[in-house]
Parts: C-alpha cells; structure tokens; sequence
C-alpha cells in the first residue's frame, strides 16, 4: 500500500504531520433506500462485498443464496449495483430497492446485514471510491477487470484484510 492516495492527511498539530493509512472501515456510502452505511460501524465484522444486477438470468439464485449468508450476525452482505453489462440493472435506486423488497424481502427493516448500496459505476468513471478502493487493495492485481454481473467478490476481514475471488 504505497499509494499515497490511500492515505488520509490529518491538520498538522504542533508543527508534525500525522498520516494514518486508510481502511474500508473510513468509508460511508448511500443505500438504495436512501439511508447512509457508515462503514466503521461494521468493524469487526466479516464483509461480503459483491457486484450485482437486478435484471441477470441468475439475480434469483445467487440474491437466495446471499440472503442466506445475512443469517451469520457476524457477517455483512454489501451489494453494488451497477448497469455497466448490457443495462441489467434499474436506472433508480427507487426501482431497485422496490424490485428487492417484492422478489426477494430485502430491506433493512428485515435484513439489516444485507445492504445494498446506490447504484454506481465498478468499471468504468467514475468508479465507485469504494470499489476503487477493494480493488486497489486486495490481494489481486489491481487491474483485473469485473467480467460480469455478480462475478467479482472481495471478502474483507475485520482487521481490514481483502480478498478478492473472481467468477465464484
């Protein structure tokens, strides 16, 4: 991690300079239900984060199965939507969220530990800084592409370790 882009630069106090590294924890991002997910309330905790689309042929089977993983207290389920393959998601949040909700119960009243984040870019600018962020830091090359819908997991670790698995 020697990009000093992933480094947060504090006020200098006393004359010093002060850096700390940053961590997926410093994030904050809008839900597709409008509310804000602040990160560092998710310390400690097992991140699963993954790419997604509404309008897949396999939206069914992996959002049944993911829904399962929200059963674990210890883990996070955070989703991306995004229409970067073939336009396969909602344009509005408000439409994916509703589509969530009627197919398949999601939403944070029921399921508080799967988020499903705003709808942003993961391929192409802007990117979404967390995404950025998951792929810079991982322990892949930071230049593999997202193949598909739902083909790109990172698995974070709540001492901020990423793993990245692609077309699991």
């Amino acid at each position: 991690m020697s990009d000093a882009s992933q480094f947060r630069f504090l006020p200098q106090f006393l004359g010093l300079t002060v850096i700390y590294e940053m961590s997926v924890f410093d994030f904050k991002s809008k839900t597709v239900w409008g509310n804000t997910l602040h990160f560092n309330v998710l310390r400690g905790k097992v991140l699963v984060l993954m790419n997604v689309a509404s309008k897949w042929g396999r939206t069914k089977r992996t959002y049944e199965f993911l829904k399962t993983l929200r059963r674990n207290e210890k883990v996070v389920v955070i989703l991306f939507p995004s229409a970067e393959f073939k336009g396969q998601e909602f344009l509005e949040d408000k439409d994916i969220a509703t589509f969530l909700d009627e197919k398949f119960g999601i939403n944070p009243k029921e399921m508080p530990n799967l988020v499903v984040l705003e709808r942003s870019n993961i391929r192409k600018d802007p990117t979404n800084p967390i995404w950025q962020y998951l792929k810079t830091n991982s322990d892949k090359d930071p230049h593999l592409k997202t193949r598909w819908n739902f083909s790109t997991t990172f698995i974070v670790t709540g001492d901020d370790h990423i793993t990245r698995l692609d077309d699991v």
